[in-house]
């Protein structure tokens, strides 16, 4: 359930939306969300954990899974019967990932895998016994720790917005299929979903993925330049409920339990939307209406957009949106001060779903 200040109601012109039913102070937690799916960017299934993102180093890298020999388990994930049985869902099928030529494997195999857990997700979700994402029927078995927790099941996932197929691109409905055809060449005949179906389910996370930033190592020295950037992508159906503004009044992260967190940025008055943006608002408004048209099929009519720019300010230190202006030493946040030109990537919810 939603935090109990907030409540989803219908918007005049952008389907449902997410609003305070009180006074909200800066930095108050609203989600706290287990996501349906995530996973790694390519570069970071080396060093990162599979199930909670968290940078693995020195003694506490793993010796990688035996069998797709790729993944990464933390130590604190590896004890969780729910994180085991969620990478054997898909041990196999990364394990034939990994040995296809490159006429089958696609050069960055983040699309597909994020489609590949997804329909293990669907299939999971079918059958009889509890499933791996649970928390109610997984007490103590869940890597996503004590605190309370919204959890997604597939009709969720279906439930989310997204562009109808036939106004598709042809470029975006010709990748959906391929990368359909794709998944289905390394899954088992169990998760078997018609490719009308899995072209509507990647439509959904085209519109709807978030993108995860986090710690990550970064070449030549693998494992000693630690950065904090984009390590993977994510997809909840409770952080899908917030609209867009160029001038966004909450924020989302990934905590320590691989769960999204979203907070307030600023004080929110009772009755306002609570809002992400899901480009960049350092760029100008043309651009950024350019991105959103492209990314989420539609044209954003915020505030900051009509009068040609963008306004918020750092949620750590409270400084306004000024290229010139002194920047904080805030912490890992995308609308922090510190090195914001040069940490951000130009679109939040990115659209690397359909590559190759």
């Amino acid at each position: 359930a939603l935090h109990e200040a907030l409540a989803v109601r219908e918007t005049a012109d952008r389907g449902r939306g997410v609003f305070a039913k009180r006074e909200l102070p800066a930095g108050e937690l609203l989600i706290r969300a287990l996501p349906a799916v995530a996973v790694l960017n390519d570069e970071c299934i080396s060093t990162n954990c599979c199930i909670c993102f968290c940078l693995l180093q020195g003694a506490e890298l793993p010796v990688p899974c035996s069998r797709c020999n790729s993944y990464l388990i933390c130590k604190r994930c590896s004890l969780s019967k729910c994180a085991k049985m969620l990478h054997a869902d898909e041990c196999d099928a990364l394990q034939a990932l990994g040995r296809a030529s490159e006429e089958f494997r696609p050069a960055d195999t983040r699309s597909l895998r994020l489609l590949m857990r997804l329909l293990l997700f669907k299939w999971r979700d079918a059958q009889d016994e509890d499933t791996v994402q649970c928390p109610e029927s997984q007490p103590g078995h869940g890597w996503w720790g004590e605190a309370d927790v919204c959890a997604d099941g597939f009709d969720d996932i279906c439930g989310m917005a997204s562009a109808e197929l036939e106004s598709l691109p042809d470029h975006l409905a010709a990748a959906f299929m391929n990368m359909s055809q794709q998944a289905r060449y390394f899954l088992g005949p169990y998760t078997r979903t018609s490719h009308e179906q899995v072209v509507q389910l990647l439509a959904r996370l085209y519109c709807n993925s978030l993108t995860i930033y986090g710690l990550k190592t970064q070449p030549p020295k693998w494992g000693k330049d630690l950065v904090r950037g984009e390590i993977g992508v994510a997809v909840s159906t409770s952080v899908a409920l917030l609209n867009h503004s160029c001038e966004p009044n909450a924020d989302w992260e990934m905590d320590e339990n691989g769960c999204i967190v979203v907070r307030t940025m600023c004080s929110v008055r009772a009755g306002q939307e609570l809002c992400l943006t899901y480009v960049d608002p350092h760029l100008p408004s043309s651009r950024r209406r350019e991105l959103l048209q492209d990314a989420f099929f539609f044209t954003c009519n915020c505030a900051g957009c009509l009068v040609g720019g963008s306004a918020w300010s750092c949620s750590e230190c409270g400084q306004a949106n000024i290229a010139s202006a002194q920047r904080c030493e805030g912490k890992l946040n995308r609308l922090r001060c510190k090195g914001q030109q040069l940490q951000r990537p130009p679109c939040s919810r990115k659209r690397q779903h359909t590559s190759n």
